[in-house]
């Protein structure tokens, strides 16, 4: 402790970027040992965790400032990374601006084979609106609508993002012959992609097939398209 011969008024601020002291010491009355006194402040040689002096009381705003600026950084530069969890992603989907994701939009087409396979079309809006298009092969053809709630359909724009959607190929080809295909395809404001998934493709990713499941189960398209039973033609066999 400094030696001090009269009663002193002050303030200690502390830098931990630098491990330095500041002491800024009113000067009420002369003083003793090892002190000077400079424009009514103290002036204290002492050492405290290494001490360095200031005299204007600005410097030591500035000093704090530069203090919680410098321990801001360095808490940001040693955090982890946050984990893209289904929470997180979801909660970037509900957060994204209204009007992008009033206007986001998923299809999903599956066209024909060499056989009966269902051919339609799916449209589903962000709000939950759902289109159905029906061509051939399925038990109702035309046009239906129907609604799902809008966080089902949240959910689903939360898949495309959780498989990197827009990070597929356009085109995935190749396999086995007379395969239905597979075409979705992903609008969120102005950013849009679609792709198409020819179902024997070897190279194919298991999520984009898991994708076009999603879809068809979140609507419920088996009340339009039917059991295989109800979808061909009565004068027609496998």
């Amino acid at each position: 402790m400094s030696r001090l011969n009269y009663a002193l008024t002050g303030a200690i601020a502390s830098s931990a970027s630098h491990n330095l002291v500041t002491k800024f010491i009113h000067l009420e009355q002369p003083v003793g040992w090892n002190v000077q006194a400079r424009n009514g402040f103290l002036i204290s040689s002492d050492r405290f965790s290494e001490g360095t002096v200031m005299r204007p009381s600005i410097f030591l705003s500035l000093s704090l400032l530069l203090t919680l600026s410098s321990n801001a950084l360095a808490i940001t530069a040693v955090s982890p990374p946050l984990k893209a969890d289904k929470t997180t992603l979801l909660s970037q989907v509900v957060l994204q601006p209204r009007r992008a994701v009033r206007q986001s939009v998923i299809t999903l087409e599956r066209t024909a084979c060499f056989g009966f396979c269902p051919m339609y079309k799916l449209t589903v809006y962000a709000d939950g609106r759902v289109i159905y298009e029906g061509n051939q092969f399925v038990k109702v053809k035309g046009t239906r609508t129907t609604r799902i709630s809008p966080m089902k359909a949240r959910q689903l724009m939360l898949e495309f993002q959780r498989i990197q959607y827009f990070n597929l190929q356009d085109r995935y080809e190749g396999g086995p012959t007379d395969a239905p295909s597979a075409i979705t395809s992903f609008q969120m404001g102005r950013k849009s992609k679609t792709v198409y998934h020819y179902l024997a493709s070897p190279d194919a990713p298991q999520k984009l097939t898991d994708l076009e499941a999603k879809i068809d189960a979140a609507v419920n398209v088996q009340q339009w398209i039917g059991a295989e039973s109800e979808r061909i033609p009565a004068n027609r066999t496998r």
